[in-house]
Order: structure tokens, then C-alpha cells, then sequence
């Protein structure tokens, strides 16, 4: 990336420039029309320092210029921080809908989800309120199971009738990487 340059320095010197480049210019077509000559040697003159005379007032914002058979760029100082300050509102924005998505799962919910994960549950209680919990990580995508219906009202290792998704293990993952935080 370019180093950042103080340019409070060049408050004048962008003028001096557009000011030296509009004599040149004014000097150019003076012979053009003046002075019979060559024109075809004067116009592409005329018309390249016309190019210049645009650019000068930006000339010391300028961070890349190229000029190609197929193509011409300049890439402006000031339009790179307005696309870089845009990225890094993006980039935050993001980050907190990602971590507004991962908070809206109740913890108990989200600790029974990670129990299943883990693939070591332990000893259950089918209570409606767990019933409840599965039918919805089912519905979400983020456990296998044949049917919550069939499943004992007590027992040992829940994880034995239950399996997490990808998906769920991908949740749970990016959980445990918001509560490091």
C-alpha cells in the first residue's frame, strides 16, 4: 500500500501546476491557429496537455497512473481511503449480525446443542421444554434424529438417538469462538 504523505505542503503547489499547464496550453493553441505549421504534430499536443490541465487540480492526490494501448486509470489518494473506510464498515456490520445470529439461540438451548456436538450427552429427561428444543434444532437444520417421538422419556446418553449436523457443528464452533471474545 502507498505510504501516506503529508500534502498540507502542496496547498499552493497544485495551482502552480495548473497554472504552468494552462499557459502551455494557451501558448499551444496560440501557435495552432496563429502559425501555419504541422498540425498534426501541435493537436496531440494540445490534446494530451488538455488531459493534464483536467488532472492538475487532483494531480497530488494521484497514488497510480497508467496509461495502456486498451486502457487509462488514475487511482485517487481520496477515493482509496472513501473504498477502504467503506470496507471496514462492511467488515463491522457483519461482525455484529454474525454475532447478533449466534446470541439469538437461548443458552440452555445452545448448551444442550453442544452437548449433542459432542456426541456425549449424558443422561436425559424428556421434558416438553427438551422435546421442544429438539423438534426446533431439527427444523433449523442442526441435528439428525429418526424421531424425537420414539425417544425413551429417560435414559442414559441422549446422543445415542441424536447426531449434530454440519451445520450444527459449524454453529456451535462459531459460538465458541464469539464467547473467547
Amino acid at each position: 500500500m502507498p505510504q501516506d504523505i503529508d500534502r498540507s505542503n502542496y496547498k499552493y503547489g497544485g495551482w502552480i501546476v495548473f497554472i504552468s499547464i494552462a499557459i502551455v496550453e494557451i501558448v499551444l493553441l496560440f501557435k495552432f491557429i496563429h502559425i501555419p505549421c504541422n498540425s498534426t504534430t501541435i493537436l496531440p499536443a494540445i490534446v494530451i496537455i488538455a488531459g493534464l490541465l483536467m488532472l492538475s487540480p487532483r494531480i497530488f492526490e494521484i497514488v497510480t497512473f497508467n496509461l495502456a494501448k486498451d486502457k487509462f486509470s488514475v487511482e485517487l489518494n481520496r477515493m482509496q481511503k472513501k473504498v477502504e473506510k467503506a470496507e471496514e464498515n462492511i467488515n463491522d456490520i457483519s461482525e455484529k449480525v454474525n454475532t447478533l445470529f449466534l446470541m439469538t439461540m437461548s443458552p440452555a438451548m445452545y448448551d444442550n446443542l453442544r452437548k449433542i456436538v459432542t456426541e456425549k450427552f449424558g443422561p436425559y429427561d424428556m421434558t416438553d421444554i427438551l422435546r421442544r428444543e429438539l423438534y426446533h434444532l431439527r427444523s433449523i437444520g442442526y441435528i439428525d434424529v429418526l424421531s424425537i417421538s420414539k425417544i425413551p422419556p429417560h435414559g442414559h446418553d441422549l446422543s445415542v438417538y441424536i447426531k449434530a449436523t454440519q451445520a450444527g457443528k459449524q454453529f456451535t464452533e462459531l459460538r465458541e469462538k464469539l464467547s473467547v471474545k
